[in-house]
């Protein structure tokens, strides 16, 4: 995360919060129902 957070010239606790929403957006994808989509 501090690598990431290097390069793309924001802190690490912010690169952790955008994994975090990344994740929990994929995980909603993946229980959401087909027909929700």
């Amino acid at each position: 995360m501090k690598e990431i957070g290097n390069i793309l010239g924001i802190t690490e606790s912010r690169v952790c919060q955008i994994h975090t929403k990344a994740v929990m957006s994929m995980r909603n994808r993946l229980i959401e129902p087909p027909y929700r989509r």
